[in-house]
């Protein structure tokens, strides 16, 4: 006998409770499990040549490819299609970087896998892990992200810890030595978000932005050039609501809605028309105060307004603007194909969004091991927003 249970979010799953009957008509225990009924997704989070997406009622699932095991399944194998992370966990919201991937489950305590030998699973130890294994310290979190080899999360009490490589002073603890466990990093936060080799955060009482780590393209946003091994206030005295971190540049959105963007900028990817590096913060190209969110993958840069409209620009040689070309684009250029977008998430050199108000996840750029979740790895690039496939 089956029992069904509607779905808690249409396109989510279906509640299936079975229970056996015996030749003598006595019924055996009952079990739960949860069928699919498509890839409904409500978080994102592309890394280089995988993605991962959470699901309205907390199922994780990942795609592309798995070297490190940064698909969480307990192997390395690649997978073109979404498959199921290995835990009992439920979760809310996930980051990726490169090959390393963590999730905050319900309760707020971090997991993470595949990519570690940088002390970046913050577990203690210093190697890969194929299935989620516990950050430890018990801590709970409101947010987390992942870098290139370094992990930050924030606590709902604005306290941020980071973990992983050290070595430009990513970790924002007065040294450049590694860590594999948490470690406080000075200061309240409200924001965090880490590039490939710096991080950024909005501080809880000036909401400036400060960031620290590596800045040999003034990705730090002080003017100085200088790694910076604690948190650095970016020039310009400005205050922001949200902050993202790029391969080697930053944006922010002032409390105004404007967009600045810093660091890195030799494909256009800081937005002001120009081609060239921008040590402090820069205002894109249009001036206006209307972006809502923002988005940075290693050499570009994607946006929201608060129409919810999407906008790229920086480097598109493997597709990553979904403006339908390869060509580079120096400034903001509307994407869509008449979608509307949530949710933005930027991996290496491939994007993905959820459509507004619904729970259809889109893709588009290097697809790489199927990382667009297209169910194959060709084309090798997808130049406009398209749906994962169910």
């Amino acid at each position: 006998m089956i029992g069904l249970t509607a779905p808690n979010n249409p396109g989510d799953e279906i509640h299936v409770r079975i229970v056996a009957i015996d030749p003598d008509g006595s019924s055996g225990t009952p079990m739960n499990a949860y069928v699919p009924l498509s890839h409904a997704f409500q978080w994102v989070a592309p890394g280089n040549s995988h993605s991962c997406a959470v699901s309205p009622s907390g199922i994780l699932k990942c795609w592309g490819g798995n070297s490190s095991s940064q698909l969480g399944v307990g192997n390395t194998i690649n997978s073109l299609v979404p498959v199921y992370v290995l835990s009992g966990e439920q979760w809310t919201k996930v980051s990726s970087y490169g090959n390393t991937t963590c999730a905050l489950n319900t309760a707020g305590a971090a997991f993470c896998w595949g990519g570690g030998t940088q002390g970046q699973l913050g577990t203690g130890a210093w190697t890969n892990s194929s299935i989620p294994i516990a950050v430890v310290g018990g801590h709970a979190f409101a947010k987390i992200s992942v870098g290139n080899q370094h992990v930050c999360a924030i606590t709902s009490a604005n306290i941020v810890y980071c973990w992983g490589l050290n070595s430009s002073g990513q970790l924002g603890i007065g040294n450049t030595t590694s860590s594999n466990v948490p470690i406080q990093v000075p200061g309240t936060w409200s924001d965090i978000d880490l590039g490939a080799s710096h991080s950024c955060a909005i501080n809880s009482l000036d909401f400036n932005v400060y960031c620290w780590g590596l800045n040999s393209s003034g990705q730090v946003g002080d003017g100085s050039g200088t790694n910076r091994v604690t948190p650095m206030p970016v020039t310009g005295g400005l205050t922001f609501s949200k902050v993202s971190a790029g391969g080697s540049h930053t944006c922010a959105i002032k409390t105004s809605g404007h967009l600045y963007c810093w660091g890195a900028g030799g494909v256009g990817q800081i937005g002001d028309n120009y081609q060239v590096n921008r040590p402090t913060p820069t205002l894109e190209y249009s001036g206006a105060p209307s972006w809502k969110s923002i988005a940075l993958g290693s050499q570009h840069s994607c946006g929201t307004k608060t129409d919810d409209s999407l906008w790229c620009w920086g480097a598109n040689s493997l597709g990553e603007l979904g403006d339908s070309t390869t060509t580079n684009k120096a400034i903001p250029t509307f994407v869509g194909g008449g979608n509307l977008f949530e949710n933005l998430a930027a991996g290496i050199d491939h994007t993905c969004a959820k459509k507004l108000n619904s729970f259809k996840l889109y893709c588009w750029g290097a697809n790489t091991l199927g990382a667009v979740g297209l169910g194959s790895a060709t084309p090798a690039n997808v130049t406009s927003p398209t749906a994962i496939q169910d």
